[in-house]
């Protein structure tokens, strides 16, 4: 945007009755009319104190996530997850015995964050008995295809 530079203009004291401004007369404005014709139409909805604030709020619902393991475990297996492998390549370096697919360092970090107190055998189990609208958090998504592969 441009810059505007103003200038200060400083009126003489004794020149205020030749401004234009004491020549315009104020003209009456009818309130009702200025509501009605800029009245915002589309909601009828006025706020109503007896319900609340939260009232007249639409809450949008999306999928709700479900857990598995505890807020510990899950949050060591979310922060571990970029270095551990992919449940994928995990799974095919076991069946094929491909030790060049994972290293090392890699496996050890996978059972540092396994989770021990929450058993992973039962996790395909309980992903049977969840509603349509529940997906599982992060680090229960990553041991699903390693509990049953």
């Amino acid at each position: 945007m441009k810059k505007l530079f103003w200038m200060r203009v400083i009126n003489d004291p004794e020149s205020k009755e030749k401004t234009i401004w004491k020549a315009i007369k104020e003209s009456k404005i009818d309130q009702k009319e200025i509501e009605e014709r800029f009245a915002d139409k589309r909601s009828a909805n006025t706020f109503d104190e007896s319900k609340g604030l939260g009232a007249n709020i639409v809450k949008i619902v999306g999928p709700q996530k479900k857990t598995y393991f505890t807020p510990e475990e899950s949050r060591s297996i979310q922060m571990s997850i970029p270095k551990l492998p992919k449940p994928e390549v995990l799974k095919d370096a076991l069946v094929n015995f491909e030790e060049n697919a994972c290293t090392a360092d890699s496996i050890i970090a996978l059972l540092r964050v396994w989770p021990k107190d929450s058993p992973v055998d039962q996790l395909e189990s309980e992903s049977k008995s969840m509603a349509k609208n529940e997906v599982w958090d992060k680090s229960e998504a990553y041991f699903l295809p390693l509990a049953y592969p």
